[in-house]
């Protein structure tokens, strides 16, 4: 009888554990799939940004030479 209850408080604390061993993995798991989530969309906006800084920053420099052109060419006509 003694060894009936001990395997059967043997078997409560091997489907205790594993329970929570599962538990454990699932939310590990959650985790784990909620940083890659979050990284990845993090990876896509800072892709986003630098694309849009870029493009803005090209468009500025654009303009400020063509501003540069105009200023030149006054200047040269205003000297002459």
């Amino acid at each position: 009888q003694s060894s009936f209850f001990f395997s059967l408080s043997f078997g409560v604390c091997v489907l205790r554990y594993s329970s929570l061993a599962v538990c454990f993995f699932c939310i590990y798991c959650c985790l784990v799939m909620t940083l890659c989530v979050l990284l990845s969309l993090l990876w896509s906006t800072i892709l986003y940004h630098c694309i849009l800084i870029h493009c803005i920053f090209q468009v500025f420099t654009r303009m400020y030479s063509r501003q540069k052109k105009r200023l030149l060419s006054g200047c040269m006509i205003s000297f002459v």
